[in-house]
């Protein structure tokens, strides 16, 4: 998805992103599934400014029992973009006649998704000696080697 400067003006304007990164699969596995994420954008002078919120969907798996899980989470993330040639510390440049949004996409995604992330608080994760998920059953392996 993309943003032509020319309709980037001192004025906020809105607009829903188009569902342009759907199967994408970011950090330890995590895939997106959906995103329901609008956009405001406008001009401060040279300086342009980019809003995300929403709320994203994606696969993952528990940290304690190793499950896949989906998981939904809000997001709200702000960008200040500034032109190519205006100062070597800025973070985030843009140049041409237009800006891609997915790589700015792609860093909401990332900053917004927890490091680790538990299917419940009740999950009692996988046995240490046979490696069973115990929550689908009772091993007695902690009884036997004494763990």
């Amino acid at each position: 998805m993309k943003l032509y400067l020319s309709e980037i003006t001192d004025s906020v304007k809105k607009r829903k992103v188009d569902e342009c990164m759907k199967d994408e699969v970011f950090n330890f596995g995590t895939k997106l599934k959906k995103f329901d994420i609008t956009t405001n954008f406008y001009r401060a002078g040279e300086t342009v400014l980019l809003s995300f919120a929403g709320t994203f969907e994606f696969d993952t798996v528990c940290a304690r029992c190793a499950e896949e899980i989906a998981v939904e989470t809000d997001v709200s993330e702000d960008f200040h973009l500034f032109p190519e040639v205006s100062c070597d510390e800025a973070d985030y440049f843009y140049s041409g006649d237009h800006i891609d949004l997915e790589p700015f996409l792609r860093d909401v995604f990332v900053m917004n998704i927890p490091a680790s992330v538990c299917c419940g608080e009740m999950c009692s994760g996988i046995c240490p000696v046979c490696g069973g998920n115990m929550n689908n059953y009772k091993c007695n392996c902690r009884d036997k080697e004494g763990v």
